[in-house]
């Protein structure tokens, strides 16, 4: 069906409205490919987050049951608190990255998706 619009698209060259080179349908297909990179690559992260945080805190118990001491009951509060913002600002940082990494890839793939159509315009 993209194929379909687009061929109905490109004959309608001689319209002015229509900016020379622009195929919006191209466009709209590397960043549909682009968005769906980026949702799954946060979800899988988000995921591996939460499997790590929940790990780490169903320990929390069995470090609590080894505490003989006030001053060790204190120290396993915020060594769990510590560990745990620590790997949230992690989890930023990656979450950061994958949209960088995601957003380069669609810019490229639309940019590639205009150019291919302005080449086979010009030809």
């Amino acid at each position: 069906m993209t194929n379909q619009l687009s061929e109905r698209f490109s004959e309608k060259r001689d319209d002015p409205t229509i900016v020379r080179g622009a195929d919006p349908f191209g466009f709209w297909q590397a960043w549909m490919d682009g968005s769906g990179q980026f949702i799954r690559a946060m979800n899988q992260e988000w995921l591996d987050y939460a499997e790590r945080r929940t790990a780490d805190e169903l320990t929390f118990p069995l470090r609590l049951i080894g505490c003989y001491r006030s001053s060790d009951l204190v120290h396993v509060f915020f060594d769990l608190w510590r560990r745990s913002w620590e790997d949230y600002a992690n989890e930023m940082v990656r979450l950061s990255r994958i949209q960088e990494t995601v957003a380069n890839a669609t810019l490229k793939e639309v940019q590639d998706s205009t150019a291919m159509t302005s080449l086979q315009r010009m030809n």
